[in-house]
C-alpha cells in the first residue's frame, strides 16, 4: 500500500518535452496538464490525449497530442498530434481515416478502449471556428496500428443538442449532445457507456 513516483518532474507548469515523433526517451514527456483523455491497453502501454495545459514553449492553452506510456520501460512516447497549441478538428470522410484527420484541441473527452485494439474518444472541449471554447459531441477511434484517426460518428459542427428516442432502443439516428467532464466505462460485452450531470 505504498505510492511510487515513476515519471515527471516535481515542478510545477512543466513544458512538454516532445523529442522525436514515434521514439520513445527517457526525457520526453507531456508538459503540465488537466482534463486530458486517457487509457490502458491492456499491453503494458498507458495512452494520453490532449487536456489544458502547457506546449513545448510553455504556452498554456488547448492541446491535441497523443502520447504513449510504456510501464515496464518508463518511457513517454509522442505518437501524434500537434506539439503547438489550438489546433483545430479535421474531420475528413465520415468512417475513413487518413493521416490528416484529427479531432484537434480537447479537453474533458470521453474515452474507451475496445477489444479490437482502438482508442475512443467522444466530444469534450474544444474551439469552434471563431477560436472560442465550445463543446463537441463527435465519436472518433484511434488505430495503434495505422496510426490514424477516424470520425465515427456525431456532428462536425459545434454545441449540437443531443437526439433522443423516447422508446429506449437503439436508433441510427440517436446520439448524445455536446459535454465534457461525463464519466464513462465499457461493460464485459464491450459496449461504451456514458453518464452526464451538467452543472450549469
Amino acid at each position: 500500500n505504498q505510492w511510487t513516483w515513476v515519471s515527471g518532474n516535481d515542478g510545477v507548469d512543466q513544458s512538454g518535452i516532445y523529442g522525436t515523433k514515434g521514439i520513445g526517451s527517457v526525457n520526453t514527456s507531456p508538459g503540465s496538464r488537466y482534463g486530458s483523455g486517457s487509457w490502458n491497453d491492456g499491453q503494458g502501454n498507458l495512452w494520453l490525449y490532449a487536456g489544458w495545459g502547457n506546449n513545448k514553449g510553455k504556452k498554456q492553452s488547448g492541446l491535441s497530442d497523443l502520447w504513449r506510456f510504456n510501464i515496464n520501460e518508463k518511457k513517454w512516447t509522442w505518437v501524434s498530434g500537434n506539439d503547438s497549441i489550438g489546433e483545430f478538428s479535421i474531420h475528413g470522410e465520415l468512417g475513413i481515416g487518413s493521416a490528416e484527420t484529427t479531432p484537434g484541441v480537447r479537453e474533458g473527452s470521453m474515452t474507451w478502449f475496445d477489444r479490437s485494439g482502438k482508442l475512443i474518444l467522444f466530444g469534450g472541449g474544444g474551439f469552434d471556428g471563431n477560436r472560442l471554447p465550445s463543446r463537441l459531441n463527435d465519436l472518433w477511434s484511434y488505430d495503434i496500428i495505422s496510426g490514424r484517426w477516424t470520425w465515427l460518428n456525431g456532428s462536425n459542427n459545434f454545441s449540437q443538442p443531443g437526439v433522443y428516442d423516447s422508446s429506449n432502443t437503439t436508433g441510427i439516428i440517436n446520439r448524445p449532445g455536446a459535454r465534457n467532464g461525463a464519466l464513462s466505462w465499457t461493460d464485459d460485452n464491450d459496449q461504451l457507456w456514458m453518464f452526464y450531470r451538467d452543472w450549469e
